[in-house]
This record gives structure tokens, sequence and C-alpha cells, in this order.
């Protein structure tokens, strides 16, 4: 019966997800992934990088080829309906919140303290971006699975059966190859037994360590390196002083989780005696020291704390990668949480059972309602970027990809608002690439779209060749400006920048349909046939390649009237 109540408040909470649509990250990760299009692609999802996205930036930075064999499992079953991907998204979060019981249970006597836990999870707001985000699934599924090898564990302990071990370390394989930050795990089994077995059984974390370096090893052969990037700031030191505030943020957002962000713009620290950073500090260092004050009298509370501060560990830029703050990294690290409310609301219910369930409803509540609610900012591009914008008014990112979408609806004024107010705005991973050269190029480029839709070809002109000044490698400006010079009548300049582009970037079906469309507007149609073809084998839309199919009859039905 409790399985039953916990899966329907699990599914309830979401049940609004179901109808919104693929965004940001899910377009390059699904949609225009054509690794995704068969399950039988299984085997590369483990050795070609390729196959994560079909965006060039993303291949050699994320390695998670379960999650990418799910995506796969969920294009056989459901194509590209988003419902389907967002029911499986619901699935394995249900899944997740059953598995946080049934590891709750072996923390707490009494099982209702266990399902307020599991319930506390399944409803907790910061969960959002991972369950509402069909991208944030990898976060689920490696949740689950890393949860699940630490149950059959804590099993194995207390039973001594070996089939538990195997199955802990199974599970634990399948969690590090959905999402490598349960790589932490091992730690975790470790604080377990200082905390609860009073000692630490040095065998028993030998095959954790080798299936780790093992995975490392493996992980690092496809994608080249183990670091997305380079250190924030330029420094380690840097990245630190920041990390330190993200953190504070982190258990702000696990005790008051309200004012979720999609993408959250972290103000990096240069200095020690930063008043914020000085706080935050001695607020971790307080932690820590509670966590082990607390470790004798309160042992789930400690565990709790130190359970937060281990999973947040790779995401915490000691290895470096391209986001400092994210709501998704705390999918994990809320079991943390559930723990210590679980262990509050366990002394509460022995001093009064009422004012225990009274408790449980003032919070799960508001969690279900702000849960609920959060979920429909995640609707679709233009819903999740209005409100970023309204959020985080200093966002580059949510100002750029907000143009981009009231461009789609045709309001050009309130495009370019967004556009040029993004040129004023430091882009989110500008210390990383030490300059802002490239993504300010992207944002001239779509400027120039706009000026180019008013008919104002002089400004498009000069925005195109302002984003080719700041990234002479960026091919599509230089598609952008052919698409200009075809509307100006200038057709031999439209081919040639049609095939710079192509030569920068040799993968876009678009590209070899306009150099098509320009060659036949040349009269020479067997290079236009040439090009449509080729833009016929790079693409996945149906409706474009069915479009490119009329092209081509249209072209060889002038072949045959120019050869009679």
């Amino acid at each position: 019966m409790k399985f039953f109540i916990l899966i329907t408040i699990s599914f309830l909470v979401y049940s609004n997800t179901l109808k919104n649509s693929f965004v940001w990250d899910d377009i390059s990760i699904i949609v225009n992934n054509k690794w995704i299009r068969t399950p039988l692609n299984f085997f590369k999802f483990f050795y070609l990088k390729d196959t994560v996205s079909e965006d060039t930036r993303q291949k050699p930075k994320i390695y998670r080829p379960l999650t990418t064999f799910s995506y796969s499992i969920d294009y056989f079953l459901w194509k590209l309906s988003s419902f389907g991907y967002h029911l499986s998204n619901l699935i394995f979060h249900s899944l997740t919140v059953i598995v946080v019981y049934l590891l709750s249970e072996k923390f707490f006597e009494k099982k209702i303290i266990s399902f307020i836990s599991a319930s506390i999870f399944a409803l907790h707001p910061v969960h959002t971006e991972a369950v509402s985000w069909i991208k944030g699934r990898a976060d689920v599924i490696a949740c689950m699975f890393g949860l699940l090898a630490f149950l059959f564990y804590i099993v194995y302990l207390d039973k001594k059966k070996i089939s538990f071990y195997v199955m802990s370390l199974i599970s634990f394989t399948l969690s590090l190859f959905s999402k490598e930050s349960t790589i932490t795990i091992v730690v975790v089994l470790i604080i377990y037994d200082l905390i609860f077995k009073k000692r630490i059984f040095f065998k028993n974390y030998i095959f954790y360590i080798l299936i780790s370096i093992i995975y490392i090893f493996i992980r690092k052969s496809v994608l080249g390196s183990i670091a997305m990037c380079s250190w924030w700031g330029g420094s380690e030191y840097y990245t630190f002083l920041t990390m330190t505030k993200v953190f504070v943020e982190y258990f702000r957002l696990l005790i008051f989780p309200v004012n979720l962000c999609a993408d959250y713009v972290v103000e990096l620290s240069f200095s020690l005696w930063e008043y914020k950073v000085l706080l935050s500090l001695f607020f971790v260092i307080f932690l820590i020291i509670i966590g082990i004050f607390l470790a004798k009298r309160y042992p789930v509370i400690s565990f709790g704390v130190f359970f937060i501060f281990i999973t947040l560990i790779p995401v915490s830029n000691i290895i470096p990668i391209e986001v400092l703050l994210a709501e998704r990294f705390l999918y994990l690290a809320s079991f943390g949480i559930c723990l210590i409310l679980g262990e509050i609301f366990k002394k509460i219910y022995y001093l009064n059972k009422k004012v225990c369930y009274m408790a449980f409803l003032l919070i799960s509540l508001p969690y279900f309602l702000l849960t609920y609610q959060r979920n429909k900012d995640w609707k679709d591009e233009f819903t999740l970027w209005y409100k970023t914008v309204n959020q985080c008014p200093n966002n580059f990112r949510a100002h750029n990809n907000l143009g981009m979408e009231y461009e789609k609806k045709g309001d050009l004024d309130n495009a370019l608002k967004h556009y040029k107010k993004a040129l004023t705005l430091v882009p989110n991973l500008s210390w990383i690439y030490n300059d802002t050269k490239q993504m300010y190029a992207r944002v001239h480029s779509n400027i120039g779209n706009v000026y180019l839709k008013k008919k104002s070809f002089n400004d498009a002109f000069y925005h195109y060749n302002k984003s080719i000044n700041l990234d002479p490698f960026y091919s599509q400006a230089y598609f952008n400006l052919g698409i200009l010079y075809r509307q100006i009548g200038d057709i031999d300049l439209a081919i040639k920048y049609y095939k710079k582009a192509i030569e920068l970037n040799p993968y876009i079906a678009e590209y070899y349909n306009n150099l098509g469309v320009a060659y036949a507007l040349k009269n020479n149609f067997d290079e236009a046939i040439v090009n449509y073809e080729k833009a016929i084998n790079f693409s996945l839309d149906e409706n474009f390649k069915n479009q490119v199919y009329k092209n081509i009859e249209i072209a060889k039905s002038f072949l045959n009237k120019n050869r009679k």
C-alpha cells in the first residue's frame, strides 16, 4: 500500500510535465540525434563519443551511454512524441522514490518515518529540473542505481550473502554508466561503515574502487580527457573560492527550495577576504564540525550531512565542469536532507504523533504546490527562457535564447531587444573560454537574421560580418550571408558563402539544400540535385526531406526539358 501511495504521489506531482515539449539540450541530445533512432546502437553508445548529441560542442564532454540508450528505447516506443520521454522520466523518478523508501527503512525503525522521508524526496521542488527536463534523466537514473547499490551493500552487511554484494556492484556499475557523479558512492559506503559500524571494511571496497578505475579509464579513452573545461577564472584557487558560495546555495536550495532557476549566473570570487566567501567558508566548516560532533548521538543526521557533501564533490569543480551551480546536481544529494528531516520527524513522532503528521502536511503540501507550479516553467522553450530572464536578468544565454523564441513567434522587435541586451552581458562561460568572442558572434548573427526579416539589408550585412570578424569559424554566419545575397539577387556570392559554410561544417542538411536551390537558380540542375541528395542524407526531419524531394523532382523536370 505504501508503494502504491508513493508512486501515486510521484506521478501526481509531475503529471503536468507529460504535456511539456522538448527544451534546451533535449533538441541536440534527442530530437536531432541520429544515433538514438535505433536501440541496436547500444554498444556504440559505450565507445563512440559522437553518439551523445548532434551538437559537436557536447560530444567530447559527456559520456552517459546508459542514459543515451534509454533515449533510444523511448524513440523506439514514441518516436519524437515528448509525452513518452516525460512519462519515462516519471517512471524513473517513481522507482527512485521506492528505492529511497527501502533505503530509509535501514535508517529508521518506524516505517511511517521511512514513508515521510521518501515522500519528501518525491515532492521536493529542487528535483523539478531533473524530472521535468528530459535531459535531467541522467541524474535520476544514476541516483536510482547509486542508491540501489548502497541499499544492496547494507543488506549484504546484515545478511552476509554474497549475492547482495554482487547486486550492489552491478548497480554501482550501471549508475556510473548513467552519469559519472555516482562515483562518490564508494566514499558513501566508507562513511556509512565508520558512523554506523564503527569500523572500515577495506576488503569490501576493493571491487568498487576497481570498477571506478576501469570506468575512468574507459571514459577517458572515449572522451580523451577527464575535465570538461579549464578552471573557472583561469585558476583552481578562484574556482575553490567561488564553489564555497555555491555549496551554501546548495544547502539553501535543499532547505528553502524557492526562486528556482534553470540557468544560474554565479559571480566569480577572486579573494578569500570577500565577505561572502568568508561567511560561506565558515558555514561549510561549521557543518562539517556539526557532522562530526553529532556522529555518536545522532548518527543519521551526521550521515545525512556528510552524504550531501560527498555526493556534491563531483560537481564541485575539483575536476572542472562547465557548470558552477545546477539544481539537477542535488537530486542524489537530496537523499541526505531527507534523512535529516526523517530523523527530526522521528523525534517529533515519539513526542506527539499528531504534531508529527501536522508538520509533515505543512511541508509536503507546499512542496507539492511549488513542484507542480515549477513544472509549468519547463513547458516549452519560450516559457523556460521567459521565466529565466525574469529570475536572472543578467543571464546572457537566457536573453539570447529568449530572443530566438521571440523571433520564431515573429515578434522581431522583442527579439532584437533581447539580443541587444545579451550583448551588454558577460556570457555564462566567458571565464572558461577566456573571451566572449565566439558567443557574441552568435548573437550578432541572430541580430542579422532579424534585420534580414525586416528587409534592412545593410544592417543585416553589418551584423553578419561582425559575427564573422569575431569568430571566423562560425559556419552559420557565412550561411546567413548566403541567404542575404540570394535575397538581393547575387546568386554567385550566395553560392560562395554557402560553400564556405559547408567547408566549416559539412554536416548541416539546410546548407546543402540552399546551395542546391542557388545552383538551380543558375540553371545548373546537375549540381543542384547533387546537393539536394546530400541534404537528404544529413537530415532527420521527414518534413524537410519531403520538401527536398520536391526540389529534386523540380530539378529533374527542368533537366528533362533541357535535354529535349
